[in-house]
Formats: structure tokens, sequence, C-alpha cells
């Protein structure tokens, strides 16, 4: 055994004799701190996504994998100067591809066209605008009244035209006669507008002079002549008109009238005479015909002439009695003209914008998940809501199943028609009678069908806004968006049945406008709640500024 010992005398001459140090330090310190290459890539910060996190991982980076490579981390360091420029370079790519990525769901999707194509990976499609109408009346200005079975208005005298309230151009309205036992409008969806027959008996009212049961539709009526492709294979028209009006297109060809569905996988077989719409963004048009498997494939070379209207929109919403024209008709067909005053006798409601964003996104998720059929309330309630009839119109709905014992397959759904993107209003039969049958066609073979009202609960606002007092001269400015703000809270699209009026929720979307300090409503001082039936709807609001 070697005897290590060594005495304290010795070993202080070891250790503090300064001829035994040469001036070389041997150290593996530098071999024990490198980093072999497999493993440098593994302290990459791949979750950064901004200048300064970019910035501070690339420091990071070279102080870890290169320590006697670079070690000047001064801020006028020209390393330094590229570690930015990186830096800036990297987070703006970060950026492009997050806005990329947003574009790729239905929830963070910005653009239009990129929605549209989302929703056509689901087979949705967006609604496009929808028209206003109004009862009309046809009132005699000749006097004496000539005797007539019948008159003959012709199809230049059935439109007329005036300026819009809302943003000065022309809106263009279509006279149409009402089947008062259906409640629907003849000839808007199956033949072309030619000459208006009104038969005595039936629209005329003698005591009076005055011809009813007529209904005024908003929308310059169009046509297009054509004939389909002579190769084989899918077949489509593409109508370039901007602004078509929803419900409002339907196709005569050779073979007969071809009407629209929600998509041709929905065509009964083979010889059903239908077609399905895609809007573009200026809602055009493409139409697209069935093969003959699913829906009829129309002939080769064959004729055919596309009906449709253009317009749409809450700007054909009018008062009564703006519209007052002149019409000349024949009686009774022959050379006899009577002179007649045509005028809307009540509002012209219903006219809707293109479907929005927000609505778009909030039900076709809930429509995809139906895979048209109808099983729970959730199905039937998003059935519903994306539902619009031959005129275009749409409501807002809730399905109910009444789950009571031997009722359990009876389903009631909560209805009213929406009047404009922000009023509701109570649905007539005829598109309660449209939703029925739009219904039978999703629901279980067992499951009873019930239409209900829904109530409507109208709130009017007291608010109080508090603006700096150097903005006294934006108050319109500020009043106008905060205006803006409110209807948009309380729209029809973001109301639902049963959902309750929370002031916090309104007053935190109020304060999105910029330039104000406080908002506060005042006249109530606590939340809302009503009833799974009820619906809030906005009356009126008052806004009262405070300068501080």
């Amino acid at each position: 055994m070697t005897n290590n010992y060594l005495s304290p005398s010795a070993a202080s001459q070891v250790r503090y004799n300064p001829s035994a140090f040469d001036g070389t330090v041997i150290s593996d310190f530098l071999r024990l701190g490198t980093i072999s290459e497999k493993d440098k890539t593994d302290l990459i910060d791949y979750s950064v996504n901004d200048f300064d996190s970019y910035k501070q991982a690339m420091i990071s980076y070279m102080k870890a994998v290169y320590p006697n490579d670079y070690n000047n981390f001064v801020e006028s360091d020209l390393g330094i100067m590229f570690v930015e420029l990186f830096a800036y370079l990297a987070s703006v790519l970060s950026l492009k591809a997050d806005f990329l990525a947003n574009e790729m769901f239905l929830p963070t999707v910005k653009t239009s066209e990129n929605l549209r194509k989302l929703l056509s990976l689901i087979g949705i499609k967006m609604k496009g605008p929808v028209a206003s109408r109004c009862d009309a009346k046809l009132v005699v200005s000749d006097s004496p009244v000539p005797a007539m079975d019948h008159i003959v208005i012709p199809k230049a005298q059935r439109s007329v035209s005036i300026s819009s309230k809302r943003d000065g151009s022309q809106v263009t309205y279509t006279l149409f006669r009402l089947n008062t036992s259906t409640g629907k409008i003849e000839e808007a969806q199956s033949t072309a507008i030619e000459d208006l027959t009104l038969v005595s008996g039936t629209h005329y009212n003698s005591a009076n002079s005055t011809f009813s049961g007529l209904v005024l539709l908003e929308g310059k009526y169009q046509a297009l002549d054509g004939t389909f492709p002579l190769a084989e294979g899918a077949k489509t028209i593409a109508v370039g008109d901007p602004s078509i009006i929803e419900g409002s297109v339907f196709v005569s060809g050779t073979e007969g009238v071809y009407e629209e569905i929600e998509s041709l996988a929905l065509a009964r077989d083979g010889t059903d005479k239908v077609f399905e719409k895609t809007y573009n963004d200026d809602f055009s048009m493409t139409l697209f015909f069935g093969d003959g498997i699913r829906g009829q494939d129309p002939p080769t070379g064959a004729a055919y002439k596309v009906f449709y209207r253009t317009g749409g929109g809450d700007r054909g919403d009018i008062k009564s009695g703006m519209i007052s024209q002149a019409v000349n008709a024949n009686v009774d067909g022959g050379a006899q003209v009577v002179n007649l005053t045509l005028s809307n006798s009540t509002l012209a409601t219903g006219g809707q914008n293109a479907e929005s964003f927000e609505h778009a996104k909030k039900y076709s998720p809930y429509f995809f998940k139906t895979q048209y059929r109808a099983v729970t309330g959730e199905d039937y309630t998003a059935i519903c809501n994306r539902f619009a009839d031959l005129n275009g119109v749409t409501g807002k709905a809730l399905s109910v199943a009444r789950q009571n014992g031997a009722a359990g397959n009876m389903v009631d759904i909560y209805l009213l028609q929406k009047a404009s993107e922000n009023q509701l209003q109570r649905a007539p039969l005829s598109f309660k009678q449209a939703l029925i049958s739009e219904l039978d066609n999703f629901k279980m073979i067992t499951d009873e069908i019930t239409v209900v009202d829904g109530l409507i609960r109208t709130v009017d606002l007291v608010c109080t806004v508090y603006v700096d007092r150097a903005k006294v001269s934006m108050q319109e400015q500020i009043k106008s968006s905060i205006a803006q703000r409110i209807s948009q809270f309380l729209s029809a699209d973001n109301m639902d049945f049963g959902k309750p009026l929370v002031w916090g929720e309104l007053n935190n979307y109020v304060m999105q406008t910029p330039d104000i300090r406080l908002f506060e409503v005042t006249n109530y001082e606590r939340d809302i709640f009503i009833n799974f039936n009820e619906i809030i709807q906005l009356n009126n609001f008052e806004l009262n500024f405070e300068f501080v």
C-alpha cells in the first residue's frame, strides 16, 4: 500500500511554493461546455412570435451555443443590428402566419371570400339580400268610373321607382297579386313578369273604386337568355348582375321550370328539375344544374331563360304613402283605358342586407351538425334560423320539445319574422306554412310540429355618456358611434330567445367606442331577465352627454 501522507511542513512547501507554477492552466471547462451539433436545435425556442421575444431568444441562443465566438452584446454592435433585423423579419412572418391561420377557422376568419370557402367545405352558402314588401292599392282616378269586369295592367306599368331615403339612389318596386287564401305572392317565383290581370269580383271594390289584394315587392326584374353548353357534363349558368335578391331566381327551360334548392344533394332523383345557387362577393351568382343522378340534367344546347330581381336590403324599407304613381290599364283587355293611382298602403318592411359575418359564424356550425335532418331541439332551431321562404324572408326561432309523457314527440317552434336588421315582428300565416313545409323534409316521422308566436319585450334606454370637455366639438360623431354600437348589441342577430339583457355586457361593448370615458344606462337598476319564449328588442334610446 502506498503511503501518500505528507507532513505539514512538506505540504506547505508544495502548496505555496511559487516555483511550482509555470503560468499554464490546464482545464477541461470549455470541453465540458461544448454543445453537440445535434443538440443545438433543441435550444431554439419556437414559441416566440414578437420582435422583443425573437431578439431575446437569439441573444440567449448565442450566449449558450457560441460563447467564445460572440460576446459583444452592446446595442451599437453590428452583430446586434443583424439580430434585430432578423427579429423584425421573423415577427412579420409570424404575424402573417397568424393571419393565415386565422383565415382557416370560422370563429376567426375575417374576409368574406375565405368565409364562403370555409362554409362551402361543409355545404353551406351565405344568404343574399332580401327584398322589402308592402301592401298596395290601386284607386280609379276617372270620374265617372267605367264599368268593367277586369283590367289589364301592361308589364311596363307594373314597376315604379323612387329615391331611397337611406342612400338617395333609386329603388324599384314591382306590383304583384296576393293570394289572400294562402298569403303567397302570385307570379313572383313561377312565371315571367308579363301583363297583370285584375278581376273585379276578386280584387275590385266598387264602393270605393279601389283594387286591393296587391303587394309591391322591391327589386328590379331581370331576365337572362342563353343556351346550355353542347359539351356533356355538369351545366352551369353565370349571372353577372350584382345584388341578386334571395329567393327571386328561377329558370325556365324547354323541359319546364327549374326551381332552386339548398343543395343538389337534396334532389329527389334524376328527374327533379332543380338547381343550386352560389353567390359571388358582389352577390352576382352561378347556377349549378343536376347530372341526371342528383337532379335532372338539362338537354345540351337547349335554350333557357333565367328570371331574377336585383336590389334588396334595408334601403327598400319605406313609410306608407311614399309611393304615388299614375298607372294606365286597359278595361276588359280592350282599347278603353282607365286611369289609376298606385300607392303603398302600409309600411314597406322585411328588407335585409346580405347575411352578415356574425350570423353566418353563429348559425352555420349548428346547421352543419343537423346534416339536413331534425332530431334534437338544436337541429330544429338551426334549420329554422337558416330558413328563407320563396320571397327570401327569414326569421328568428327557438324549438322546444315538450317531453311530457305521451307528448314527448311534440315540438313547439317559437317563431318571429325579421322586419329589418334590428327589428322582429309577428310572423304571418304564409311564412309559418312555408316553414312547416320545409321542416317536413327534415323532421323525424313521429314528430309533431306546432308553430307558436314568440313574444317581443321592448326596452327604452336612457343613457349617460361621459366625455372629455376638450372633445365637445366631436359630440355628434361620438353620438353616432355609440348609437351604432347600441343597435348592434341589441340587433335581432345578437339577441336570442330567453337571453337576458346584462347591463355590464352592454357597457363593455359600448365602451369600445373611442373618445368616451364612461357609459351607463340610468333608467334601469337591474339586469332584465325574460322567459324562454321571449326576446328583447330595442324600441328607442336617449343619449345624454356629460363633459368632464
